[in-house]
């Protein structure tokens, strides 16, 4: 006959055999699995109190919010460039000092680049709890499809303002709420059950035609009768 001891070996073994299963049986894409192997839904993750839904805490930890972010000095320009999955649903374009948040929620955008956002200013660490200043959601606009996108951001002392690359003409702006001098930017997603690669590229500010040689861009030119004023624009 087994020993008592080989008994209670077998059963711990069995224990953490089916510990270590749960572990890989959260839902793709609905749960987060947190490190000691629990699933919670992946709202839970980084949410808007910043509960703790693990047991163990770890859907709160830094690690587990953090995300690729770069500094954003008054009157800097920059590129970020992100690979968006549908998953995602939406993103979270943040501007932040310490606790302070401001950001632009965008869910997707017209075939002309002119995004659905909505300005929100003084958000918490975790991005929520904020004050709604401004939406706007332009006829005919339709959610991201995955792949590349590409943001051209720019920070002046009263508003971050961003658009999509080729599209300056449909820009979203959210007021900056503290004006502190270099402030740190992110862009994270709204259900996040991965990451989301991120790369910044700093612009040289505050002028088109650098960022002309950078983008495909053209130019519209058309001469105005009324004043023979001659006008630019870039699309």
């Amino acid at each position: 006959m087994p020993s008592v001891n080989n008994t209670v070996a077998l059963i711990l073994a069995f224990i953490a055999l089916c510990s270590a299963q749960r572990r890989d049986t959260c839902e793709a894409n609905q749960q987060f699995r947190c490190d000691d192997g629990q699933c919670i839904q992946i709202l839970g993750r980084c949410d808007l109190n910043a509960h703790e839904d693990c047991r163990d805490g770890s859907d709160e930890t830094p690690q587990a919010c953090s995300v690729p972010n770069t500094t954003l000095a008054v009157g800097q320009w920059l590129q970020a460039e992100i690979q968006y999955d549908t998953v995602f649903e939406e993103l979270f374009i943040v501007l932040c000092s310490g606790e302070t948040c401001d950001k632009l929620y965008v869910r997707g955008a017209t075939a002309d680049g002119a995004m659905w956002y909505q300005s929100w200013v003084k958000c918490n660490r975790a991005n929520f709890r904020c004050t709604l200043v401004r939406s706007e959601a332009p006829p005919g606009w339709a959610p991201f499809s995955s792949g590349r996108i590409v943001f051209t951001v720019r920070r002046s002392p009263r508003n971050m303002t961003v658009w999509l690359r080729g599209h300056p003409e449909h820009k979203a702006s959210v007021p900056v709420t503290r004006a502190d001098a270099k402030q740190t930017f992110k862009i994270r997603p709204v259900i996040w059950p991965r990451d989301m690669p991120t790369t910044f590229s700093k612009l040289p500010p505050g002028t088109f035609l650098v960022l002309l040689r950078l983008f495909p861009l053209f130019y519209t030119c058309s001469r105005q009768i009324t004043g023979k004023v001659l006008l630019m624009r870039v699309t």
